[in-house]
């Protein structure tokens, strides 16, 4: 077993509600799950816009399922001195302000793969007071690019010797490498059978119908009925509505292109899946004065924790732009929304933000790292710079004012 105990420790599922009300899973998303940072800053920002409302409706707090998951790290901890961080892949990357946003709103520090090495088969981060050993390790990457020596050669953020310190249990990893093998599309198919072998009963949500076209049977069955289907790459892990030239639409297809598809599949059917063209339900949005249906999807977040797994009483709503349900994904310009879930009785409040008039200690002195104190040297230099610059400026101008 890994370090942790377990391989995973935090993921989610994307789900989407069909026009007759039925639900599916659409996709797991278990390598680095994105969204509880957005879902919990919409949660935020809702509250103060809509306080009245907020409180009247009794509406369960997500501070909880955060302080669960995040005493859940700390307990992980082996060392006394080992910290917990998340592993971010930098600022370029579309997702670092939620990576940021929950660092900050659970007091773990936020790493780069730059700011890791690793000494005597140990994970450690540079800081201001030398190195310090890091227990838990949020990862944010994808795994491929956790480690240049043993993984992705040419990768630029990870941290080489990584996968070695894994090995030795020296590190926990939130989520353990290798759990993304959970998102492949074709691993939907053989769900339903999974479960009855380890559970002994059906799935209690089912996952949109999805056929491996590496098996006759299945193969044939995607071929008849095509125009029904969304192809794509068996191996892929994006979700079959978000922006993917390799996933096609049978039913937009033209003639050349079907025929090309075809041949394909019944040449190199192990590579290909097909999914049931899932029509999406909408909900109201307020465009241009008016209520106009979009379809969504909505993303809820489990979180492993001593007692078991939590739920966050919540979630991360996409709303597409269009009709068209590919408009979802925020990469075309998709809207998100806030998710509430209500009680007919009021709800114990409970946050994590800092208060008015709560005082700011520093509990484990040392822990800047290096790469972030670098930066602030800097930024302090440019900022006097600046001002002396400004100072220069307004002194010419006013001896510019006397002449």
């Amino acid at each position: 077993k890994p370090a942790g105990g377990h391989f995973l420790h935090f993921c989610a599922f994307e789900l989407g509600r069909g026009p007759d009300g039925q639900w599916w899973v659409l996709g797991d998303r278990t390598q680095a799950p994105s969204g509880a940072g957005f879902a919990l800053e919409n949660r935020v920002a809702t509250t103060r816009a809509l306080s009245d409302i907020y409180g009247e409706m009794h509406v369960h707090r997500l501070a909880g399922f955060f302080r669960r998951f995040r005493d859940a790290l700390i307990g992980m901890a082996k060392e006394t001195d080992g910290r917990v961080a998340i592993l971010t892949p930098g600022p370029l990357n579309e997702t670092y302000y939620e990576h940021a946003y929950i660092a900050r709103y659970l007091g773990i520090m936020l790493l780069e793969g730059e700011d890791l090495t690793v000494s005597g088969g140990r994970l450690m981060v540079r800081t201001v007071s030398g190195l310090m050993p890091i227990s838990v390790l949020w990862r944010r990457l994808d795994a491929a690019f956790a480690d240049p020596l043993e993984l992705r050669p040419d990768s630029q953020i990870g941290t080489p010797g990584l996968v070695e310190a894994i090995r030795q249990g020296a590190v926990a990893t939130v989520n353990a490498l290798g759990s993304g093998l959970m998102e492949t599309r074709a691993l939907l198919a053989f769900l339903p059978k999974i479960s009855r072998a380890l559970r002994g009963d059906e799935l209690l949500l089912p996952s949109v119908a999805t056929w491996w076209c590496g098996q006759a049977t299945e193969r044939a069955h995607v071929l008849a009925n095509i125009d029904r289907m969304v192809i794509g790459p068996a191996l892929s892990t994006r979700l079959a509505f978000e922006d993917d030239d390799s996933t096609k639409l049978g039913s937009a297809l033209s003639a050349g292109e079907r025929a090309e598809l075809v041949a394909r599949i019944e040449r190199d059917g192990g590579d290909f899946v097909g999914q049931e063209a899932v029509t999406l339900s909408t909900t109201p949005v307020y465009v241009g004065g008016w209520l106009e249906p979009r379809p969504a999807s909505l993303r809820v977040y489990l979180a492993r924790t001593p007692e078991g797994w939590t739920v966050m009483p919540g979630g991360f709503a996409r709303i597409g732009l269009s009709l068209d349900p590919t408009a979802i994904a925020m990469q075309r310009g998709g809207q998100a929304a806030d998710v509430w879930v209500v009680s007919d009785k009021p709800v114990e409040r409970e946050t994590l933000l800092p208060q008015e008039g709560d005082s700011f200690s520093r509990t484990r002195p040392g822990s800047l790292p290096s790469r972030a104190a670098e930066n602030l040297t800097w930024l302090g230099r440019y900022i006097e710079r600046s001002e002396d610059t400004v100072r220069i400026l307004r002194a010419y101008h006013v001896r510019l004012a006397e002449t």
